[in-house]
């Protein structure tokens, strides 16, 4: 499935969630809401010999907490998984599921406001995904393999976003800044004359990101889309873009 389909599969998905789960509120300090996301790399990702797919479609729960008028606390949990992901090493060339954990933290500082709604905010986010291939199949120079690999890659941005009210319905987000990732992977191929291979790779990096979103209020359903890219280019060539939908549905 491409990316395309992907997106339109998660806007269906993410409006289902927001009809079908309400969202909790507390006298508007705190929220919970389901969310979906997909992320997906533009090219292989390519570190120590090891080329490998990335791509990620996660399913949750965010909670968003204003802890003051001008300080914000967001969190995510979520089960993330993507079929049929490949990856490659040594001449091996194997493919299987990957599924796991996606967590998320965050902070945002309000910094300015104008009389037209105009917002300017610092903020800080921490990604956290713990995956597991635990059935690859494939083969090396015709043999078939079996195999396995674990897989943490990590995010921490760091910048600053600004909000534009076209509406008192309809808002515009843009945001940018640094993010330090890091990825590792340790995976096992196993050949049929009981051969073992093992493989760790780990790589870390400094690079920019971006998102754009749109925060759309109706009279009962509150949705909100964002899509954005983060570099890999200190380490790969590989960029990964992202989209997440929310809603909120009250009764």
């Amino acid at each position: 499935m491409n990316f395309k389909k992907r997106t339109q599969f998660l806007i269906t998905c993410g409006t289902i969630l927001g009809c079908s789960a309400p969202s909790v509120s507390l006298a508007d300090t705190l929220s919970i809401s389901p969310f979906a996301l997909y992320e997906q790399a533009d090219n292989q990702i390519v570190v120590d010999g090891v080329s490998s797919q990335y791509a990620l479609g996660v399913a949750g729960v965010a909670f968003n907490f204003n802890a003051t008028s001008y300080v914000e606390l967001t969190a995510a949990a979520g089960y993330g998984f993507t079929s049929n992901q490949k990856v490659s090493f040594a001449g091996a060339n194997l493919i299987g599921d990957v599924s796991g954990k996606y967590t998320g933290l965050g902070a945002r500082v309000k910094i300015y406001e104008n009389s037209r709604g105009q917002k300017i905010k610092l903020e800080y986010k921490m990604h956290k995904r713990d995956l597991s291939a635990p059935t690859l199949t494939g083969n090396r120079n015709g043999s078939p393999l079996t195999g396995n690999s674990d897989i943490q890659f990590n995010s921490n941005d760091f910048g600053i976003s600004a909000a534009h009210p076209f509406t008192k319905n309809i808002s515009a987000n843009l945001a940018f800044g640094l993010s330090e990732w890091d990825f590792a992977a340790n995976g096992t191929a196993f050949t049929n004359n009981n051969i073992t291979a093992r493989k760790n790779i780990a790589a870390s990096g400094s690079d920019p990101y971006w998102s754009v979103g749109l925060d759309i209020k109706l009279d009962k359903l509150d949705g909100k889309i964002e899509v954005g890219q983060r570099n890999l280019s200190s380490q790969s060539e590989a960029k990964i873009t992202h989209i997440t939908i929310g809603a909120n549905y009250s009764f």
